[in-house]
């Protein structure tokens, strides 16, 4: 038993023994895992196994991706399980050659084990835009994600990126977040067998507005990729779900695979939900922002983002700027403490430009810059880039941009709709000298 539960590197290839999968020496009393298997689908494990033993190396690689925290038997039942134990429809999926070259262009790039440099942006600055974050365990081990709707701003996110840029992130967080989170579980307990996660999202000031094309796009983006890590989720709770997505939820839910749609909770009741995350977490691995007594996700995001390239960094402030077509201008202000200085600088991705300007509190304009897209707009999404203000800056002081212009004009050639009159304003704050 002990050699066939191996990683397969060190099965020599020997074919996994049905006892393996029926009577594994660690065993999760749920339908679809070893053990708790009806005879067909003992089979279908087995014939999935033979299958992709004979097939090319970027198949193995797929499945096998997890072998060094997940044993043999549950790696197999977790990709046929995806399909209902139907092997020949995720053998379609792993043949696809546009899948395969997917994961083949995301390993060429090792699958962006430094974000920051990916992305040309600080985790503390992506993460003021997309709040997600692993943070802790579930009492069964599993690692745990936290996601704030309310803290998701699609258009300050692509500012820093593209949509298609989204998918480094994605990439990152399957292979060089969530694999490390499942070898310190492992570490803590040589039984913990599950290669799975509990994800929480806090629908609070969540708007159906919030799901425009570029948000549903991102979606797609990160379930595309997830399709490369089949059955990674042990159970999704929605807390704090307002009555639209409630009513839309008992609708959905009718066309999600049984099996997924069980896996999924949804409280509207804050009380619930947070017994419900008590039921699962501890307290002390619960962020206090969702009622445990760890450090809250704000709190999380801004320590993680200390160990950015500038290591000087204490907090930062980040704000979005909009300049709505015909508007002439819009502000926001940066309020510092008597010890502090900041580097000010602006992302954006818009084709149009902007005259920029910072004041202080005697209404001195010291900074002006004019910041216009570089990219090919006719062709491609346009590339963000990244401007420095000022540095050194003091006190209380108000960021103005105004004066929007059109780059291209004339152009009939049809594009898809571009980034206009987003600036994505971040201030790095340090301790004064």
């Amino acid at each position: 038993n002990d050699q066939a539960e191996k990683p397969p590197q060190q099965q020599h290839g020997a074919v996994i023994a049905r006892q393996c999968l029926e009577n594994p020496s660690i065993k999760i009393v749920e339908r679809g895992y070893p053990g708790v298997l009806t005879p067909e689908e003992v089979t279908e494990c087995q014939r999935f196994y033979k299958e992709i033993k004979q097939r090319n190396g970027v198949h193995q690689e797929i499945v096998y991706s997890c072998s060094d925290v997940e044993l043999e038997p549950y790696t197999l039942c977790r990709f046929v399980r995806a399909t209902k134990f139907d092997t020949d429809k995720m053998l379609a999926r792993l043949e696809d050659e546009a899948f395969a070259e997917r994961w083949r262009e995301a390993k060429r790039a090792d699958f962006y084990p430094d974000l920051e440099q990916s992305l040309n942006c600080s985790i503390s600055t992506l993460f003021s835009q997309y709040h997600f974050l692993y943070c802790g365990n579930a009492k069964n081990g599993c690692p745990v994600s936290y996601m704030k709707t309310d803290s998701i701003n699609t258009e300050g996110l692509l500012c820093l990126m593209t949509v298609e840029d989204t998918q480094k992130f994605f990439w990152h967080q399957f292979v060089h977040v969530f694999k490390p989170l499942l070898h310190k579980a492992l570490a803590k307990d040589s039984n913990f067998v599950r290669c799975e996660a509990v994800a929480v999202l806090d629908l609070k000031g969540a708007s159906s507005s919030q799901l425009n094309a570029d948000a549903t796009e991102v979606i797609k983006h990160m379930t595309g990729i997830a399709d490369y890590f089949p059955e990674t989720l042990h159970c999704m709770i929605i807390i704090n779900a307002a009555s639209w997505f409630s009513m839309a939820w008992t609708i959905i839910k009718r066309f999600i695979d049984p099996r997924t749609a069980r896996k999924i909770e949804v409280y509207s009741n804050a009380e619930k939900g947070k017994r419900r995350l008590m039921e699962l977490i501890d307290a002390n691995q619960l962020p206090s922002n969702f009622g445990g007594t760890g450090l809250s996700t704000h709190e999380e995001i801004q320590g993680r983002g200390k160990s950015s390239v500038d290591s000087r960094t204490a907090r930062q402030i980040v704000k979005l700027i909009h300049l709505k077509k015909g508007s002439d201008v819009s502000r926001c202000e940066l309020k510092l403490e008597h010890d502090e200085v900041m580097k000010i600088k602006v992302y954006t991705r818009s084709v149009c430009t902007a005259s920029f300007s910072i004041t202080n509190n005697e209404g001195q304009s010291f900074v002006k810059g004019n910041f216009v897209d570089k990219g090919d707009t006719e062709c491609t999404p346009p590339r963000p880039c990244c401007t420095e203000l000022a540095s050194n800056v003091k006190g209380t002081v108000v960021v103005e941009a105004s004066k929007m212009e059109a780059i291209s004009k004339g152009s009939k050639k049809k594009t898809p709709p571009l980034p206009m009159g987003y600036f994505l304003v971040v201030a790095d704050i340090e301790k004064a000298a």
